[in-house]
């Protein structure tokens, strides 16, 4: 990942994305206990990028549903109507950009999370070309689906 894009911003990981020394519990209390030792690629790119982060954005419990609804927390909203869910596994990223509590979070697409996720709470989600982005040290659901990717509310970071 280029440096330019990173500098100065501050970023949200998927809470099934591995961050040394930081609990990652992918919506279930069935990971309590655990605290990954590396960081997961895409975070290494980050952090080596001159990125920081605050820490990890809820997800749905396993990233296994298409609502916002199973993650031990709670129930996820839709921060331009609470009312309504901000939808899919990377809801709690989604959701925290477009409240404008981070500029950039990295989510995790599947089935359509970063993509859902995005458009329910009107930001830009990217899912990449599979492989462009390592999916290393990131609690999958199939390999062969799996990808991570940003969530911004602008495409100009």
């Amino acid at each position: 990942m280029p440096s330019g894009p990173l500098t100065g911003k501050t970023p949200a990981i998927k809470d099934n994305v591995c961050i040394a020394g930081v609990p990652p519990t992918s919506g279930s209390s069935a990971l309590d206990g655990y605290t990954p030792e590396i960081d997961a690629t895409v975070v290494t790119r980050i952090f080596n990028a001159g990125g920081t982060t605050l820490g990890e954005a809820v997800c749905e419990n396993f990233c296994s549903t298409r609502g916002s609804h199973t993650s031990d927390p709670g129930l996820v909203r839709n921060p331009h109507d609470q009312s309504r869910m901000a939808e899919d596994s990377s809801s709690g990223s989604a959701a925290l950009v477009a409240a404008s509590k981070i500029d950039m979070v990295i989510g995790g697409d599947q089935g359509g999370s970063i993509r859902m996720s995005s458009c329910w709470c009107g930001i830009y989600g990217v899912k990449p070309t599979y492989g462009f982005v390592p999916y290393t040290e990131i609690a999958p659901i199939e390999l062969t689906i799996d990808h991570s990717g940003p969530l911004a509310r602008t495409v100009l970071m």
